[in-house]
Order: C-alpha cells, then structure tokens, then sequence
C-alpha cells in the first residue's frame, strides 16, 4: 500500500505556497501517473485518492465539475481544506468548493455510511 504517497503529498501541500499547489499537484499527478505506467507502484485506495484529487484540481481550474473516487473523510477532509484555502487564494473559481463537497454526496449513501469507505470503484 502506498500509505507513504498521501502522507507526502499532504505535507507537501502544507508546506508550499499556496500559489504553488496547483503546479505541485500536477506534477504529482505525472509522477505517480509514471509509477503506475511502468509498474513501479499498484493502483490502490492512496494512489486513487491522490490521483482522484490532482484530477479533481486540473479540472476545477478550468471550471469543470467533476465527481472524485470515494474517498476515506480524512482525506475528503484534507482535500476540502485545500480546496477551500485555493478558493481563498483566488486559485480556484468560487464554486470550486462546493463542487467538492457536492461531489460526495451521492457517493456517501453508497459507500458505506457516513465513514465513506473507500472503493477503487467509482475511480
């Protein structure tokens, strides 16, 4: 499992500038694409939610709503913040946070209840 990636890539996204996340996330989203490419990681839950997330980034910046993987709530609770720190920062269009939160909402009752349990389904 690559419980390592997220933890990374979170204390990445808490330690630059704001105005960095979005170029940090893409390149993110290349690398670990990369490593899934040629074989050097497995397509797993934390693989999922990074890529889902860095998706879900390149896409809002552009003002395209689209719906993320299921994601355990720490990592929708993370991923919300940075979204909402982004917003602030004029990073990312205003609706791009309640994109965010709307896109769990179907994805809640289906996936286990309020805990959200994590399915490489819906990715």
């Amino acid at each position: 499992m690559n419980w390592g990636l997220f933890e990374s890539f979170c204390e990445m996204l808490e330690s630059i500038p704001t105005k960095a996340v979005l170029r940090a996330a893409e390149a993110e989203r290349k690398m670990v694409e990369d490593d899934l490419d040629h074989k050097r990681t497995e397509r797993d839950p934390y693989v999922i939610s990074v890529l889902s997330f860095c998706n879900f980034l390149s896409l809002a910046v552009c003002g395209v709503h689209a719906s993320m993987a299921a994601l355990p709530i720490e990592h929708r609770m993370f991923y919300g913040k940075v979204v909402q720190r982004l917003v602030d920062a004029g990073e990312l269009p205003l609706g791009a946070a309640e994109c965010f939160n709307n896109s769990f909402a179907p994805i809640l009752s289906n996936a286990g209840g309020p805990s959200g349990n994590f399915t490489t389904d819906n990715y």
